[in-house]
């Protein structure tokens, strides 16, 4: 009982705090980019030619040096898409935090399907699902039913609080995490 009412105050004290804004706001532009951008001021077509030329050398320097990354709406996707299920705060690095269900619904990750290709058992007794796309999920409730088996189709969607609840074969759901 002091557990369960210890759980409820800790989840009613996260619902309750403040957000920052700083959490919301996009990531701020980099001066490199920035310097970039500047360079559409100048009045004079060959100092705005010059500038562009050497800002965009700039910025191609810094690219191949892995000092500035740039990535399309489909690579954001796809990364978005391979984090599914991992409780990381990455702020607003992705178009929105992962708890940001806007940006979630926009890029299509608040669900993933795929085929199941071993089941197993972790180190604490729970059902491991290993798919087909390297995930590895953990069943943490304590529900039973008819044990799922390699080539079954798996549904696993966001739930409530963070949880992530898995259907397989259109079964009832069961409550998983991720943990590879």
């Amino acid at each position: 009982m002091r557990k369960n009412l210890a759980v409820l105050a800790l989840a009613f004290g996260l619902l309750a705090s403040p957000i920052r804004a700083a959490d919301n706001e996009p990531p701020a532009t980099p001066p490199i980019v920035q310097q970039l951008y500047a360079c559409r001021a100048i009045a004079d077509p060959t100092a705005r030619l010059a500038c562009f030329d050497q800002q965009v050398a700039a910025l191609a320097t810094a690219e191949q040096a892995h000092d500035v990354r740039i990535v399309d709406r489909a690579q954001v996707r796809e990364t978005r898409r391979g984090l599914f299920g991992f409780a990381l705060n990455l702020g607003n690095i992705f178009g929105g935090g992962d708890d940001d269900e806007a940006a979630a619904n926009e890029e299509g990750v608040n669900s993933l399907t795929a085929t199941i290709t071993s089941v197993g058992t972790d180190a604490s007794g729970h059902r491991l699902f290993i798919l087909d796309n390297d995930q590895h999920w953990v069943q943490t409730d304590g529900s039973s039913g008819r044990s799922p088996r390699a080539g079954m189709s798996i549904v696993i969607s966001r739930g409530a609080l963070g949880s992530f609840i898995a259907r397989i074969n259109d079964r009832p759901g069961v409550r998983v995490m991720r943990v590879r």
